[in-house]
This record gives C-alpha cells, sequence and structure tokens, in this order.
C-alpha cells in the first residue's frame, strides 16, 4: 500500500512538471523575450534563480502531502481560466507585452490550479513566477521621481545649496542625476522575492504576512534613499574625487545587507511555530494523497494551455533591424520595411511591420522619435498625431509622426494599443509607423 500511495504521489510531480514544460515549449516566443529582458538584464539578475525556488516550493508541498490531484472539476477555476486565455490571445496579438507576461503567467497557474488541490497555496507557488518576467520596469518611473522627491527634501534641510530640476540635483560640488538605476527597484524586487518566499514557507498568519510584506518594501525603498543621500553628501564634501562616484553599486548593496538581516529576524518572530503547524493539518487532515489524476480536468487544462499557446500565433522569421543613428532619422528598432524620402528640407520615413518577433512593432520601448543630438523644445498632441519642436545647437525643426493601423491614425502609444486590442481579429493590415522632420529657418512655430 505504500508503494502504491508513493506512484501516485510521484506522479503528482511528473504532471507538474509536464505541465510547466508543455507551457514553456508553447510559449517559446515569450520565453525568448524572457531571456532577452530577464536574463541579460542587471535589475533582474536573480531570474536564473527563480524557476529553481519555484521548483523547490512544489517540492515542499509535495513534502508535506499537499500536493494532490483534484477530484472534481472545479469551475470558477475553470471560468478565470477561459477568460484569461480568450484575453491572452487577444493582447498577445495586440503585442502589449505588459498584458502577455502577465496573462500567459496566469494560465498557466490556473491550468496548474485546475488539477491540483489546495488551490490557494498551489496558485500562490506558482506565480513565485511573476519575478522571472520583467513586467516591474513600470515602476522604474515613478520610484525615480519618488527618490528625486525625497532626496531633495532631506538635502533642503542641510546648509547644501541645492537646485533640482527633473532628475538633476545641482550642488557647488557637482550635479547628480536621479538615473534609472538609482530608483530602487532591484532592491525592492530582492525584498519582494524574499518576502514572498519567506511567507510562503514559515508564515500562516495573514496578518504577519501583511506586516513582513509592507516592512519588506519600506526597507527596500529607505536604503535605496539612504544610498543616494550619502552618495551626494560625499559627492559634495570630497569635491567629486571619492571611488564612489564612479562605482556606487556595490555601496548599496553594502547598506542592504544589515536591513536583510533585521529582515529576517522579523522573519523568525513572525513565523508560525512548527507545534502550531503540524496541530493544523491533523485538524485538516484528509485522504487526498489517495486520489488519482482526474482526466476531465487534466484535458480541459492541457487543451487550454494548447489552444492559447503563443507559438500558433508567431507567424514569420524574427527581424531585429538595428535604429539609424543618422542625424536626421529616429531611433527606430525591428521593422520589416523602411520608406525613405528626402525632400530638401523635409525627411519622410514609413516605416512597417510584418515580421514575428514580439518586438516587431511601431511602439517599441527602445524606440525614439527623436533623432540623436536634438532635444524637445514643445510638444503638442492631437487626436491623430504627435508634433515635436526640437532643437539641435541652433538649428530647430519640427518632427511630426503617428501610428497606423487600418485607416485609424494617432500619436498616442497608449491610444494606438486600445484600439489594436479593439480590432483584434478583425484588423487586416499590418501596423504602421509614420515620422517626418521638416526643418525651420528659425525657431519653428
Amino acid at each position: 500500500m505504500n508503494d502504491t500511495n508513493n506512484k501516485k504521489s510521484l506522479n503528482t510531480l511528473f504532471v507538474l512538471a509536464l505541465i510547466h514544460v508543455l507551457w514553456l515549449l508553447l510559449n517559446w516566443p515569450i520565453m525568448q523575450t524572457l531571456v532577452r529582458y530577464s536574463f541579460d538584464d542587471g535589475t533582474y539578475s536573480h531570474a536564473f534563480l527563480i524557476p529553481i525556488i519555484t521548483a523547490y516550493l512544489f517540492y515542499v508541498l509535495w513534502q508535506e502531502g499537499k500536493l494532490t490531484f483534484s477530484e472534481k472539476i472545479n469551475y470558477p477555476i475553470l471560468v478565470l481560466l477561459a477568460i484569461s486565455a480568450l484575453s491572452f490571445i487577444q493582447v498577445y496579438s495586440a503585442q502589449i507585452s505588459l498584458l502577455y507576461w502577465t496573462l500567459s503567467l496566469g494560465v498557466l497557474a490556473l491550468s496548474t490550479t485546475l488539477i491540483f488541490n489546495n488551490r490557494l497555496i498551489v496558485f500562490a507557488a506558482c506565480c513565485y513566477l511573476v519575478f522571472l518576467f520583467p513586467i516591474w520596469n513600470g515602476l522604474t518611473t515613478p520610484l525615480q521621481q519618488l527618490s528625486t522627491w525625497v532626496s531633495s527634501f532631506v538635502l533642503s534641510l542641510t546648509s547644501i545649496p541645492i537646485y533640482v530640476e527633473g532628475a538633476f540635483i545641482s550642488l557647488p560640488a557637482g550635479k547628480f542625476e536621479i538615473a534609472n538605476g538609482c530608483s530602487g527597484l532591484r532592491y525592492l524586487l530582492v525584498s519582494l522575492a524574499i518576502s514572498y518566499l519567506y511567507t510562503f514557507l514559515y508564515i500562516k498568519s495573514v496578518k504577519n504576512s501583511v506586516t513582513f510584506l509592507i516592512f519588506a518594501i519600506l526597507g527596500a525603498l529607505i536604503t535605496n534613499w539612504i544610498r543616494i543621500i550619502l552618495l551626494i553628501l560625499i559627492g559634495q564634501y570630497t569635491e567629486m574625487q571619492s571611488p564612489l562616484m564612479t562605482d556606487h553599486n556595490n555601496f548599496g548593496w553594502f547598506l542592504y545587507l544589515p536591513f536583510l538581516i533585521v529582515l529576517f529576524f522579523l522573519g523568525n518572530r513572525l513565523s508560525t511555530p512548527q507545534n502550531q503547524e503540524s496541530c493544523d493539518e491533523v485538524n485538516d487532515g484528509n485522504n487526498d494523497s489517495k486520489a488519482s489524476l482526474h482526466l476531465p480536468s487534466t484535458i480541459i487544462a492541457t487543451m487550454v494551455l494548447t489552444l492559447s499557446a503563443s507559438f500558433w500565433f508567431s507567424f514569420g522569421k524574427a527581424e531585429m533591424v538595428e535604429a539609424s543613428e543618422s542625424l536626421y532619422e529616429p531611433k527606430i528598432f525591428n521593422y520589416s520595411g523602411k520608406q525613405k524620402n528626402n525632400d530638401g528640407d523635409t525627411v519622410s520615413i514609413h516605416y512597417s511591420y510584418q515580421c514575428g518577433d514580439l518586438d516587431c512593432k511601431p511602439t517599441f520601448h527602445e524606440n525614439n522619435l527623436v533623432p540623436n543630438g536634438w532635444r524637445i523644445v514643445s510638444t503638442d498632441r492631437y487626436n491623430d498625431k504627435l508634433e515635436l519642436v526640437v532643437r539641435n545647437r541652433n538649428q530647430y525643426a519640427k518632427v511630426t509622426a503617428w501610428y497606423q493601423l487600418d485607416q485609424y491614425r494617432t500619436g498616442k502609444a497608449s491610444a494606438f494599443k486600445l484600439q489594436r486590442l479593439k480590432q483584434f481579429p478583425f484588423s487586416r493590415q499590418e501596423p504602421e509607423l509614420h515620422w517626418q522632420l521638416q526643418k525651420c529657418p528659425k525657431q519653428c512655430k
């Protein structure tokens, strides 16, 4: 009897691994973007550990007897899975990165939850993969602005005269930029990943879990603010001669390490005692470990994973075109076609997108409508176009740009993405980007 139960337990691990491998292979186009933006990005340097930690979480559930097959179809989970799968197909077709990353993980987590019992904890274990996805970059700008405000406020309390302009803080010793790397996103991600893992393993109280999470977030942010303020003060009092002015990344981690020690100390105080945990398991005890694989749930989950796979909606080879460095061209990546017309003082370019890579889109995040060497003087957004007055030394020019899909055109990237969602699956044309630069004899009006 024990051998049979052990075999059934091992079957749960086999089915679990099979689901994840199937999801990985069927969504290979998305996996390519993860390799591109997670494993090759310093902000997500922890990405290599996330799949290993996720596997460990499921191993813990298996060891505790909580990874057991469902005995019937859970219809609320099935409805959520169907909605997530249909939404995923729509946002994937519209190439909206943040949404197709999130919904792809949602389809995987809900498919897994449909097959197994202890649904909440199984769903939570699967969702640890969220730290693998580069969906957190949207926090960079608000965190950067918050860091700038806090730093300037604290420095204003000192006797040092400061002047703040955007992300720059000017002092008598020099000018400091609160760049993207100073947003504190790296510390925040590490704190979230550690607190998520520690809560999953050791803290069973909702109140204690929330307390631990809030402390982890605040500690990461405050550590980053202290790092920025100390670096500015060191630069001021050493007249920018300190080695930390050129290499300050390690300095931040030395500050973050003491906070980690305090964080783990707090986690130990908030963790659930082992004897209480054992009692809870006895009270909730059942014979789920004897349950066999529920074929209807497994078949449905497999079908949804297969039918909603991004593999079926990716056509053609990737066309990763490098951007031009011309003084009179924008910095546009990954287009499939380009038509340029140079008529004296006017340069017009039409970009088309018919390649299969997910980054082959006019709203690619690294695209820059302003050519190298120019800076924006003024911006005007209309319903159907964007107009920029730009300047390069004493030369002025007007840049006009718009995104187009079928007969729809707009100068707003967000409106264009929304239109792509609305037109799915009826749009018959590939997206386009139209760009024009017109030189002005004097300041453009």
